[in-house]
């Protein structure tokens, strides 16, 4: 039954671009706040995630290592081609900037300002829908976060 992980998925992305665009256009990120996620609608995107809506009940607050431990192989690795895909075609990800350089040092390249703050908007709206706050969130993870330190002193102090 994919049609049912396929409506569950839809109705979760566009509640989540709803909220988001809503952030985004408080803070006056017009353009992020229409645009937000448009990747989600893709094929790639679409196909995987929509396994886990048919199979999970809220795949959202799931970690990779669970994911990795819980479903087929072949899947995980579907879901894995989504993420790196949307990543790289959403600038609002702190993946999406990080650079491997040619002796093996990993860095965090400066995002434009309006990334960060749509990012911002991102996790304040994800953590929502789990038992924490973006600043706790962040507070768990920021060690593991690369991020350049412009972009980490603007995402400290706007939390």
């Amino acid at each position: 039954m994919i049609f049912k992980g396929l409506v569950k998925y839809y109705f979760y992305v566009i509640k989540h671009k709803y909220y988001v665009g809503k952030e985004c256009f408080n803070r006056g990120l017009y353009w992020q706040g229409l645009t937000h996620d448009l990747s989600k609608f893709g094929l790639t995107e679409t196909i995987a995630y929509s396994y886990l809506f048919k199979i999970f009940k809220n795949p959202v607050l799931l970690s990779y290592g669970f994911l990795k431990r819980g479903i087929p192989s072949h899947h995980y690795r579907k879901i894995v081609a989504a993420r790196l895909s949307h990543i790289r075609k959403n600038s609002h990800h702190w993946n999406h900037w990080v650079y491997l350089n040619d002796d093996g040092q990993v860095e965090g390249h400066l995002m434009p300002v309006r990334y960060a703050i749509e990012m911002i908007c991102d996790w304040n709206v994800k953590t929502k829908m789990g038992s924490r706050t973006a600043s706790s969130w962040y507070a768990i993870h920021k060690n593991k976060i690369v991020i350049h330190q412009d972009n980490r002193k603007l995402i400290e102090d706007l939390l």
